[in-house]
């Protein structure tokens, strides 16, 4: 189990990395892998027991609330882009989605 948090932790690096630099394959590779190796954890919980593989999770829900934090700010700056060039053209903004 160790090991499956230490890959995870590596994986939301490189997905913390892939974001900076922009780098679309990387994300989505990233967030394919990440999603494979979740799913070997589901379930999982006696990490609670075990204070080392407590402090791993823990390290890992803070790479990922880097990376969430990252996905917001690019997604903050895309919808920023979105409203100036409807701006330019004057017209109001479409909503991207719709409930």
């Amino acid at each position: 189990m160790k090991a499956t948090l230490g890959h995870l932790e590596e994986l939301h690096e490189a997905l913390i990395t892939a974001l900076d630099r922009n780098d679309l394959g990387g994300i989505e590779r990233a967030s394919r892998e990440l999603e494979g190796t979740l799913a070997q954890l589901k379930g999982f919980n006696s990490w609670l027991a075990e204070p080392e593989l407590k402090h791993a999770a823990e390290r890992v829900g803070r790479l990922a609330d880097a990376a969430m934090m990252r996905v917001n700010v690019l997604n903050d700056h895309a919808k920023r882009r979105a409203e100036a060039m409807a701006a330019v053209r004057g017209q109001p903004m479409q909503a991207t989605y719709t409930r």
